[in-house]
């Protein structure tokens, strides 16, 4: 273990030293403290200290990412590019120590890096949240619906799959009635149209009344005694409508009510449920960003269920599109603010060990720059992966998942921003199993493999 505390002193004291390092070192510090100075939200209270977590955890992750990649690369070429790596043999030190030692240097200078950027963040928000001029209206709202960590409830899935299918088997026999031998061409060719078709019919809220739209929600805690939110996003005349090109709109939502209502012939306690709005006249919106409302416990029925209903009372007496992914949903009160935000950091903290061990792999058989444009590629075709699933077939996309890692799934500043809980499953299943040991151990592997092959007198200095 002496060997390796050595390696990881001596890589630490030459991440101070480079001068690419402390760029980055004063660009994130400039990045923290003047950023919320240079932003401003939607006018409220809400809205500016979202939009400071949002910021400040994205940008963190974006620097620090860089840093990870630029450090490791440095790092492990160091010794290969100076012709100084057969001075590193000179003591008895087995080379997986050595490769761990440099790699785990430079995980520890960033989560350091992370720590004192995080609480700085931490320590802005609560600053501004205490001195500023906040009204308490606003001040409970912000500890409602930012400060705080709630778990998110959705409604039934509909399975949009299986109505695409029933659609293109419909399609498909009335074009082998028509055309014959060319139906099954034309069938898959209108497959992605069908599924736009049915998303949007099956996200149509029509005008008034009698063309409400219902939502039941399952498994919520039967005693719980923190209120409800109810969080929605409609787009109004077109599910697609970008948020600029989106006006103000109106709807009223009604929750149905599970009372006492006396008790049978054996003594036992019934029931009656009725719907009852949630306030008194339709509540005017803007259409395309999210809102939320506070509900009573008592929605909540004895088996854990939630039915809600929506009318629509758009001013143009136009459709509202609710998109699949938006809900609407039902968040409810878990943890504080600051176990919430803790989970954030650590979650960025098992993405900065993932770069670093896949930049410290990749620079072991390859040139700094080299290094650098694989790291960088990897990272690229990691954020493409989506747009590529989408268009390719099974096969390719199990590959591209199975290899590549997407940047995007570990930025968790919107679930923080909105209060949304990141629960621990998620963290252990994904972030943690999945991504860091599934995918990071074999990079590991395979770096302190080649740095093992390393042939020691083809970098000798002549």
């Amino acid at each position: 273990m002496i060997n390796f505390w050595a390696m990881l002193k001596l890589t630490i004291t030459l991440a101070v030293r480079s001068h690419i390092f402390q760029l980055l070192l004063t660009l994130l510090l400039l990045c923290i403290f003047l950023l919320p100075n240079t932003i401003s939200g939607d006018g409220t209270a809400r809205g500016f200290i979202q939009i400071s977590l949002k910021y400040n955890l994205a940008v963190i992750g974006f620097i620090l990412t860089v840093s990870s990649v630029w450090l490791s690369c440095h790092t492990m070429n160091r010794d290969l590019d100076g012709h100084q790596l057969h001075l590193v043999f000179t003591k008895a030190i087995p080379r997986w120590k050595v490769w761990l030692g440099k790699c785990s240097g430079v995980f520890i200078v960033h989560l350091i890096m992370l720590i004192i950027a995080a609480v700085s963040v931490y320590s802005q928000i609560l600053w501004q949240y205490n001195n500023n001029d906040y009204s308490e209206d606003e001040k409970t709202r912000l500890s409602n619906e930012v400060l705080v960590g709630r778990r998110t409830f959705y409604p039934k899935i509909i399975n949009i799959g299986a109505i695409v299918k029933d659609e293109n088997e419909k399609k498909l026999k009335s074009l082998q009635f028509k055309i014959g031998a060319q139906a099954d061409m034309m069938a898959q060719s209108m497959t992605r149209s069908t599924n736009k078709k049915v998303i949007k019919d099956v996200s149509r809220v029509r005008y008034g009344p009698t063309e409400s739209r219902e939502w039941e929600i399952s498994g919520l805690p039967v005693d719980g005694e923190d209120g409800i939110s109810l969080r929605y996003r409609a787009y109004v005349d077109n599910l697609f409508s970008s948020t600029g090109k989106q006006r103000q709109t109106a709807g009223l939502w009604s929750a149905r009510l599970t009372v006492p209502d006396g008790t049978d012939n054996n003594g036992k306690t019934t029931y009656k449920s009725f719907y009852r709005s949630v306030s008194n006249q339709p509540v005017p919106y803007i259409g395309g960003t999210f809102h939320e409302l506070r509900l009573p416990n008592l929605i909540v029925d004895q088996q854990g269920h939630v039915q809600l209903k929506y009318i629509n009372f758009d001013f143009s007496k136009k459709d509202q599109f609710f998109q699949p992914k938006d809900g609407p949903v039902l968040l409810i009160k878990v943890t504080d603010f600051f176990n919430n935000y803790s989970r954030s950091v650590f979650v960025l903290s098992t993405w900065l060990a993932f770069v670093t061990i896949m930049a410290c792999s990749l620079s072991t058989f390859s040139s700094l720059f080299s290094a650098l444009f694989m790291s960088g590629s990897y990272l690229v075709i990691g954020l493409l992966v989506t747009f590529i699933s989408g268009s390719g077939n099974q096969g390719v996309t199990t590959i591209l998942n199975f290899i590549f890692v997407n940047p995007e799934a570990f930025d968790v500043s919107s679930l923080v921003a909105d209060g949304q809980l990141i629960e621990y499953s998620l963290i252990i299943n994904y972030f943690i199993i999945s991504t860091l040991f599934m995918k990071g151990i074999p990079f590991l592997l395979a770096g302190i493999w080649f740095y093992s092959r390393r042939e020691i007198g083809l970098v000798i200095k002549k």
